[in-house]
């Protein structure tokens, strides 16, 4: 029978009168209604809980429709794994469920006096696995400012953990306000910082689903090296030295734990050609190149220092000398240069050892007519040379004149030879006119007054150390 009225219900959950019935409450007029209306509508619980965010690691919102009049709602959210966090007496609440997975949520809601039980269906889907790179991956060495440059993208890897780059998008945040406002890094392959935390949003394409890493970067300090002087070392006769670079690693060093730094040494500013035996190189001079480096965190700085050939000290410049023994040797070798001192010696390995040196260097004798002694230059830099001196003893006379006129040529009575322990000189009435002890060749026909004497004929005594006498006579030339 088609219905010309409809009948009211104002409150369906409650008994008897309470209902507020209200019989032929609608007036279709004229229309008719062909069909009777159902009991009660079949999809009423199914639609009555709503839910927003179905991602893992993010927190579920729940709410219900087309309810009236709620005074109460218990809920259990089918996650029996959250433990006291499973329920929930809020009208509109929220759960973070403890894994994906597909759960029956269920709602049990009062309203009007009476109950009814509402259950959904909830898949929450699994958020991008993320993992953390690691310290060394997040970490560079600072700049002569403090701070290091980052390419973030550079990290996208790390965090996808093998993950297809193409299914997940990385977005990179410099603090958690900026990751609240949305304001990602606009450079992310040119960050620069002076070491901070940030934070990545990564993100599922598919799914939407999204994970947060909070990242510290990590920007190492660089070590700071001493001041190492510049070195020296005697070369020989190429001008090469041997150096050991290995003393200046505490200077460079400074307060640094060794134990916890290399130095390292190199022949080049580019640092690509490293001295293997440091401790034993060999150069003419030239700038050595170093680093500094932080064995822990790899960072290092380099500085520079000059290794110096200093010149080996002259020798004199003949080897051979003939005369009579005994022999002078210090006139013999000469002046030396400046800052340089002469020594004698019997060996060659003593010379270069600085033992045994000849004690009598003024009055050297010479066995067997030829002598060979070694004679050991040193500088005021520590620098020494030793050469070879040839030492011939020939025959030997006393002068029978001098012509001392300063042509260099016989102007004194030179007996340097005759190791003379005193000399008088007398005139033709045997008047001792001149006389010396420990005699050289200081007489140049002067008086013993330094008034020079007539030429003529003159009459010697010498006695020498080994208490031999010898007497003759010498004839001054004073013609020019």
């Amino acid at each position: 029978m088609a219905l010309s009225t409809i009948n009211v219900v104002d409150y369906p959950n409650n008994i008897g009168a309470g209902c507020g019935f209200h019989p032929n409450a609608i007036d279709l007029g004229s229309g008719k209604a062909g069909h009777s209306f159902p009991n009660f509508i079949q999809d009423y619980f199914a639609s009555g809980i709503l839910h927003e965010q179905h991602c893992m690691g993010s927190a579920t919102t729940f709410s219900t429709i087309r309810i009236p009049g709620i005074t109460g709602i218990a809920w259990n959210f089918g996650d029996p794994n959250s433990g006291g966090n499973n329920t929930s007496l809020d009208l509109e609440p929220s759960h973070t469920f403890s894994s994906p997975g597909t759960y029956t949520v269920t709602a049990v809601i009062t309203s009007n006096n009476a109950q009814q039980t509402a259950t959904s269906q909830v898949t929450i889907l699994p958020a991008p696995n993320v993992i953390m790179p690691s310290l060394s991956d997040r970490s560079q060495c600072a700049d002569n400012l403090g701070n290091a440059t980052f390419n973030l993208t550079g990290l996208d890897d790390f965090i996808l953990g093998g993950q297809s780059p193409v299914d997940y998008t990385i977005t990179y945040y410099a603090s958690s306000e900026d990751l609240d406002a949305g304001n990602a890094i606009g450079a992310p392959t040119e960050f620069l910082t002076a070491g901070q935390q940030i934070y990545a949003a990564v993100t599922n394409t598919l799914t939407g689903c999204k994970s947060l890493m909070q990242l510290e970067l990590v920007v190492n300090p660089l070590p700071v090296p001493g001041n190492p002087a510049n070195i020296e070392e005697c070369g020989n006769a190429s001008s090469v030295a041997a150096f050991d670079l290995t003393q200046q690693i505490s200077s460079i060093l400074g307060d640094l734990n060794p134990q916890e730094y290399n130095v390292a040494f190199y022949t080049n500013p580019e640092l690509t050609n490293e001295i293997q035996q440091p401790q034993m190189f060999n150069s003419e001079g030239q700038t050595i190149y170093t680093t500094l480096e932080n064995a822990a965190t790899g960072c290092s700085v380099a500085s520079q220092f000059n290794i110096l050939v200093l010149p080996q000290p002259s020798l004199p410049e003949n080897s051979t000398f003939e005369g009579c023994s005994p022999f002078d040797l210090v006139a013999i070798a000469g002046e030396p240069e400046s800052g340089t001192s002469y020594s004698f010696y019997n060996s060659e390995e003593d010379a270069l050892s600085d033992v045994n040196a000849i004690a009598n260097a003024n009055k050297y004798v010479v066995k067997d007519n030829t002598g060979r002694i070694y004679i050991r230059a040193q500088d005021n830099n520590g620098c020494v040379n030793v050469g070879e001196l040839v030492i011939e003893s020939g025959n030997c006379f006393i002068p029978r004149g001098i012509s001392p006129n300063g042509d260099g040529m016989n102007d004194t009575f030179n007996l340097s030879g005759f190791d003379v322990k005193a000399l008088k000189i007398f005139n033709r009435y045997g008047q001792e006119v001149y006389s010396k002890t420990n005699y050289t060749n200081e007489w140049a026909g002067q008086s013993a007054s330094e008034k020079e004497l007539p030429s003529g004929t003159y009459y010697y005594m010498i006695e020498s150390d080994n208490g031999e006498k010898k007497t003759g006579w010498v004839y001054i030339n004073r013609q020019e």
